[in-house]
């Protein structure tokens, strides 16, 4: 008798939570969840830089950091404070209705106290900047001013954050997936100015939100809706419960071939 691995499981489960995932070069099925833009160098991106095709992201600063490709993740690196790079993409972003956000991030050496990396995230009126640095999730939005939203992180590590944002404008903040925020925004804390965007990576130079350092990026992946992050192990549940599925269909292709 065939056994089915785990890996064939996996991907079925991938099928059955992300059926029509892969309508475009963008699209892919990340944590349960069908994103409509995906930046991952090593499968949507040819191991290559946002901003160099397939992928559909251009460069928004260069400052003087280098941006490089390294073991299937992109790395941002500064010499200096004063240094920034970063990506944006307009291509399906809509607010309108809530968008989900998630990255997969590193935060490798800071330079001074500033934060390392950031997402800023944008419509016609309001934005909001959220920042990393190795120990903690911070954000920037109506007093210019950076506000912690949750302290004693360890993202010197691969952590994968997603942002939720619905039609209000309210925002969680969630880590490795975890099924409580670590943070949540209302509109009230965001800033004004009319930029309907994302843009991730070492965004600024100047004022509160200086950054500096390097950074690692894994993926990062958007779509419109609000999708709330699955708790630990429910991806594996659905695997399991394919397993009775994955049987009958073996059992009886295995019956088709007596004949």
């Amino acid at each position: 008798m065939k056994i089915l691995t785990m890996r064939k499981i996996m991907s079925i489960a991938a099928l059955v939570l992300g059926l029509g995932a892969f309508t475009n070069a963008g699209a892919a099925v990340i944590n349960g969840v069908n994103w409509a833009n995906v930046y991952d160098p090593d499968v949507s991106g040819n191991n290559a830089l946002p901003n160099v095709p397939p992928n559909t992201w251009t460069l928004a600063t260069a400052g003087n950091s280098t941006a490089t490709i390294t073991s299937n993740y992109l790395t941002i690196s500064d010499s200096a404070v004063t240094d920034n790079r970063s990506y944006t993409n307009a291509s399906g972003w809509d607010m309108t209705n809530g968008m989900s956000v998630e990255a997969r991030v590193q935060m490798v050496t800071p330079i001074g106290t500033s934060p390392i990396g950031q997402i800023r995230i944008g419509n016609a009126s309001k934005y909001i900047y959220i920042d990393f640095d190795q120990t903690k999730i911070s954000y920037v939005g109506l007093t210019g001013i950076q506000t912690t939203i949750a302290s004693g992180l360890d993202l010197s590590v691969f952590a994968t954050v997603r942002l939720t944002l619905d039609s209000s404008l309210n925002l969680n903040v969630y880590v490795n997936n975890n099924s409580a925020p670590v943070g949540t925004l209302t509109s009230a804390v965001f800033g004004s100015a009319a930029a309907n965007n994302i843009i991730f990576g070492d965004i600024t130079s100047t004022g509160a939100i200086a950054a500096g350092g390097t950074s690692n990026w894994d993926y990062i992946a958007y779509t419109a809706g609000v999708f709330p992050v699955p708790e630990a192990g429910s991806v594996a549940l659905l695997s399991l419960g394919l397993l009775p599925v994955c049987f009958v269909l073996h059992r009886k292709r295995r019956s088709g071939s007596k004949g």
